[in-house]
Order: C-alpha cells, then sequence, then structure tokens
C-alpha cells in the first residue's frame, strides 16, 4: 500500500522534469517506508503466528505487548531462526533450476524448516511439565495411593 501511494504520486507529479523529480524523490522516500515495513513485518510475524498457533486465539495474533515480549525475552534463539530461515528461503529459490516445478517443493521445504525452527524457539521458552510419576497418582478425592 505505501509503496503504491507512492507510486501514485509519482505518476500525477511526473509530468515536467522539476515535477518529476519531486515526483522520484516522493517514490525513493516511500519505497524506503515500504522496505523498512517490510522487514518490520518479517522479523515480528512469526512471533505473532506463534503466539496464534499455540494459544488458539485469534486476537493472540494482535497482542503486540507479549509478542514483542516474546521476541525480547528469546531474542538470542529468535535471531538464529530468523537467519537459518532467511537462508533456506534462499536455497529454496534455487528450485527455478528445476524448471520452475522444484519451486514448489523447495518452497513447501522452506516452510517446514521455519516451522520447525519457531517451534523449537517456543519449546525452548516454554518447556513441557515434566511427566507425573506414579507416586503422585491420586485414586480418589482424600484417599492414599493404593501401594
Amino acid at each position: 500500500i505505501v509503496m503504491g501511494i507512492g507510486s501514485g504520486i509519482g505518476a500525477l507529479l511526473g509530468s515536467s522534469s522539476d515535477t518529476g523529480d519531486t515526483a522520484a524523490l516522493c517514490v525513493t522516500a516511500f519505497q524506503c517506508l515500504g522496505s523498512l515495513w517490510s522487514i518490520l513485518v518479517a522479523i515480528v510475524f512469526p512471533s505473532a503466528m506463534l503466539q496464534y498457533v499455540m494459544n488458539g486465539e485469534f486476537g493472540d495474533f494482535f497482542k503486540f505487548g507479549t509478542i514483542i515480549a516474546f521476541i525480547r525475552d528469546n531474542l538470542g534463539n529468535y535471531v538464529i531462526a530468523l537467519l537459518v530461515s532467511a537462508l533456506a528461503n534462499i536455497v529454496a529459490g534455487f528450485g527455478v533450476i528445476l524448471c520452475f516445478v522444484g519451486v514448489i517443493f523447495t518452497q513447501f521445504w522452506s516452510s517446514v524448516v521455519m516451522a520447525h525452527l519457531f517451534g523449537q524457539v517456543w519449546r525452548e521458552a516454554n518447556p513441557p511439565a515434566p511427566p507425573l510419576s506414579s507416586d503422585t497418582f491420586v485414586t480418589g478425592v482424600g484417599q492414599p495411593p493404593v501401594a
């Protein structure tokens, strides 16, 4: 949307040389804003998706405080997962070599790698509860376990 606004302004102003320079400046500025927005979304989106998937509430996708806190609390693992996901996306781009048919499979592989990596980040941040041992099992209310 931001880049479209910039292009629209550029097209409206691009009729003469003075306004052409202004239009080029506007287009460049909006494209820079769009690039920064894309980077921000690429960083925050996996955490938002994790919150939604793991909690099962659509509203959790928009709890930005929780999302940013998760990123801040797990920054090291989160950055590693982002970098490896980016590398997997770059590798997936080589599916073009297989006459574009390979892109379907390599993009799927890249998505699975990303899901696995961020799942590991979530698991590291929220370890599962230890299993109950047999001596903590209660057979009834107020009754000791049967030996």
